[in-house]
């Protein structure tokens, strides 16, 4: 096993049973108060990654906030027992960050590996009065490998910790598998959302007149949201799944994109793929694909690992 790693009076530890593995680490000051912690793993042949944990341990001194992707509004700093938080590709971010009541980073830490789910924990730990630490990679199966390479990254700079974290992003964009997609111009430009004025009860002609103003605001595209494929205006997604157009709220969906564009919007038309309505004729030929299915909402998440799910329209 790797040999606890020190910088800074942080020691970065490596736990996890990874006997039939070769493991190296070496650590780099990048920086002044920046340092990065370099894990590869490797073996002949390929296998399914063992679980693996990194931890550590930091002065709980001069810490009032603490933020990651996943707070939402909840900026307080919990007990080491109530901190855990579940990094992935499609939620959240593996990145987290304490800071004090002047908004100054304290300790901001990553980890280049943003596609594999991660447990990340951050909370006090009373008796000794230190901020415990860890990220549990591989605690689920993934496909086998015959060598895997991640990086933990820690920020300890007294600077604002909106900076910090604006660094970790300029971190990730410089590796090849996180480079940002270019960005088109019309999403620079100001967008209409059919959302916020009408939410499901939508119809053709007052969005059509609605584009017509917004396109003297300088408006250049509209989002139709929620509601064009159903009449049924209560709101979850019951009612998602077949994806047709509601004739009673758009009896000629075409006429209706030509005049949109005639007042110079582009259209684009809000779906929600991965929800599978109780109430929508699909449901019954797929309600045994899924993943879990939510009441609140009135419907399933389809599971993309069926290539039915994935190609509805193609024998299997």
């Amino acid at each position: 096993m790797v040999k606890p790693m020190a910088w800074a009076g942080i020691e970065v530890r490596l736990e996890g049973e990874c006997a039939d593995w070769q493991v190296a680490a070496f650590m780099e000051e990048v920086e002044s108060g920046i340092a990065e912690f370099h894990f590869q793993f490797s073996r002949p042949e390929p296998a399914v990654m063992p679980a693996f944990a990194l931890r550590w341990e930091f002065p709980d001194i001069d810490l009032q906030g603490r933020w990651s992707p996943l707070a939402f509004r909840s900026k307080l700093i919990p007990p080491n027992w109530g901190s855990r938080e579940v990094s992935q590709l499609a939620s959240g971010a593996p990145v987290m960050t304490l800071f004090n009541q002047a908004g100054e980073n304290r300790l901001t830490f990553a980890f280049s590996d943003a596609m594999n789910q991660l447990e990340m924990y951050c909370g006090v730990e009373e008796r000794n009065s230190v901020m415990e630490c860890a990220l549990e990679a591989f605690r689920s199966p993934t496909a086998p490998v015959s060598g895997y390479e991640c990086t933990l990254r820690l920020d300890i700079r007294p600077v604002r910790y909106e900076r910090a974290l604006n660094d970790v992003a300029a971190w990730w964009a410089e590796m090849p598998e996180y480079r940002p997609s270019p960005v088109p111009a019309e999403a620079r430009e100001v967008v209409y959302s059919s959302w916020y004025s009408y939410h499901q009860d939508l119809f053709a002609p007052e969005l059509e007149a609605e584009c017509r103003a917004a396109a003297g605001f300088g408006m250049k595209s509209i989002i139709v949201d929620d509601g064009w494929q159903t009449l049924d205006n209560h709101r979850g997604y019951a009612f998602c799944g077949d994806w047709e157009v509601c004739q009673e709220r758009f009896p000629d969906m075409a006429a209706h994109v030509r005049n949109v564009h005639a007042s110079g919007l582009k259209y684009v038309l809000w779906y929600s793929m991965p929800w599978l309505g109780k109430k929508c004729r699909a449901f019954e030929r797929f309600r045994d694909k899924t993943l879990f299915f939510e009441e609140r909402l009135g419907a399933a998440a389809l599971d993309p690992r069926f290539p039915e799910v994935r190609l509805p329209d193609r024998p299997v």
